[in-house]
């Protein structure tokens, strides 16, 4: 049984000009992170779009990144669903792949009670023989998965053996990473806390941001392991501009809307998605309706601070070839 820790890159989807999933971009992509060190590969997660996919996508996107990777790295597809039916349709499509295991959001739009989710959880378990991955991500689903509702579930299934928390709530990973250790190995996703949660013993990370910088984010990881503390925390200092901009508007940013990442070698790596695709997502939400503060579009100083020579090692394939959904 593999088992997960360090680096693994939640992909992007790249399409072509037809919005389809272009096949030769996205087996480029695996290549480019693979060989940027990362220890496993998330398709269709969050940062990977897979809400503005068709479930028909979703499994090619499994079968295309499972062929292309063969075996090197750790392969995590992420198959929750808002109907417990298509999550269970899709976790055993990625065990039939060869998946390691998968990662699975909670239902979202109509938010399941706390029983309900436990049981979605506990059937999707019971269909595959897999070590599997809950993810947490309030932001996108309305739930929150605590401390408590880990026990909770544990009472119901014992087929999960990871946590990927996306909550950015930095005492909530602390409680994790302190209280299920042993239980539970637990991962982290959100940009900005990486080096304090590598520090305080997360097994590893779920996170975008090997898309177009995995030698510097498997190098973090690697410098804590070491003890090599001074380096990390220089290295996490330098990439931070480009994760705060993440952090803030999204991956799936319009490019259009980054006056430094317009054009040039310094272009971000993620071609503008198609707004269409995303039912009109492409403009952001309405003024007043974004947590997350004023869009870059809107005050062009936000980005000032974001050198464009961050995004240099980014894969030509998706800076120049493809768009994310």
């Amino acid at each position: 049984m593999t088992e997960l820790t360090g680096v693994l890159a939640a992909l992007a989807t790249p399409l072509d000009a037809q919005q389809e999933i272009d096949e030769a971009c996205l087996r480029e992509h695996v290549d480019f992170v693979i060989d940027g060190g990362v220890h496993g590969l998330v398709p269709c997660g969050s940062t990977g779009e897979f809400a503005a996919l068709g479930l028909d996508e979703r499994r090619r996107v499994v079968e295309i990144v499972a062929e292309q990777n063969a075996g090197r790295v750790a392969l995590v597809p992420q198959t929750g669903a808002l109907a417990t039916r298509d999550a269970v349709a899709l976790t055993r499509h990625a065990a039939e792949h060869g998946a390691d295991s998968t990662m699975i959001v909670t239902p979202f739009y109509e938010a399941p009670t706390r029983s309900e989710l436990i049981e979605y959880f506990g059937t999707l378990a019971d269909a595959v023989d897999l070590p599997l991955m809950a993810y947490n991500i309030p932001d996108a689903t309305g739930v929150n998965l605590d401390l408590e509702f880990y026990r909770d579930r544990g009472e119901r299934t014992t087929g999960y053996r990871y946590v990927k928390d996306a909550s950015g709530d930095m005492a909530q990973a602390m409680s994790l990473l302190r209280n299920l250790s042993g239980e539970l190995g637990v991962m982290i996703g959100m940009d900005t806390i990486m080096l304090p949660v590598f520090a305080m013993g997360a097994v590893g990370t779920v996170w975008g941001a090997p898309n177009y910088m995995p030698r510097e984010c498997v190098r973090l990881w690697e410098d804590v392991q070491a003890g090599r503390l001074e380096e990390a925390r220089a290295g996490f200092a330098a990439m931070l501009p480009v994760l705060e901009l993440v952090t803030r508007e999204g991956y799936a940013v319009d490019q259009d809307r980054l006056p430094s990442a317009r054009s040039g070698p310094g272009a971000l790596p993620g071609a503008v998605h198609d707004p269409a695709r995303r039912g009109g997502g492409g403009a952001g939400p309405p003024p007043g309706r974004d947590p997350r503060g004023p869009r870059l579009g809107r005050d062009p100083a936000l980005a000032a601070d974001v050198p464009p020579a961050r995004f240099e090692r980014a894969t030509p394939a998706l800076g120049e070839r493809c768009s994310i959904p």
